[in-house]
């Protein structure tokens, strides 16, 4: 084994992740000290799964979508969709209106058609209604950030209370709410502090966990 060159590369590559580090700010993310900004981002985050068209053998391809004239691809379409929709109308994003109205998904998601492209829309209306019950029910998601933000490790702090909580809590690996950690931590207002001795676990996109029904069966 070549230390010198396991150093040489390590130091290489931590400059470079350092350099290309996202930040999460701009089209199709809300831009930096949007006011609204931790509620979108908390919002749209809970909605990213799904974004590919099924068939009889699996996946068929990934999902295609218009906002004003752009082109989005499935993740980020949402991502656009819930920062517009927060831009032109900032009480799609209030609790009490997420939980009691089942259709506002399909209304913050419209296309330049007019209509909702997300696949199985019917799981995201479901969902957008218990995390608003359930984030009405803790203050709203900047109550649960500065009470993360206030223990001594934030992360852990944020994770456990997101487990709690519908879209979040359900998968095994956090995905979605490491996700989350991940971006408010990056953000220009750095919603999140990373001050404790936990750190974000690896993400792991659900498109690398799919299994072609055909030969599986």
């Amino acid at each position: 084994i070549d230390i010198d060159r396991i150093r040489t590369v390590g130091s290489t590559l931590r400059t470079a992740a350092t350099r290309s580090a996202a930040h999460f700010s701009g089209l199709p993310f809300p831009e930096g000290e949007e006011p609204l900004a931790l509620e979108v981002l908390a919002l749209a985050t809970l909605h990213q799964y799904g974004f590919w068209a099924d068939t009889d053998h699996g996946y068929g391809g990934p999902m295609w979508a218009m906002i004003d004239g752009v082109r989005w691809k499935g993740s980020d379409f949402l991502w656009s969709a819930f920062t517009r929709a927060a831009a032109a109308d900032p009480t799609v994003l209030d609790p009490a209106r997420l939980a009691a109205t089942p259709m506002l998904f399909d209304e913050i998601c419209r296309d330049d058609d007019g209509v909702c492209p997300i696949p199985d829309v019917g799981s995201h209306r479901m969902l957008q209604q218990a995390y608003g019950a359930a984030i009405g029910g803790l203050g709203g998601i900047r109550s649960v950030v500065d009470a993360a933000n206030a223990s001594p490790d934030p992360l852990a702090a944020l994770l456990e209370t997101l487990a709690t909580i519908p879209g979040y809590g359900e998968d095994p690996l956090a995905k979605k709410a490491n996700l989350l950690a991940l971006i408010l931590a990056n953000r220009p207002e750095c919603f999140l502090r990373l001050s404790g001795t936990s750190s974000i676990a690896p993400i792991v996109d659900y498109h690398n966990m799919r299994i072609d029904r055909k030969r599986a069966g």
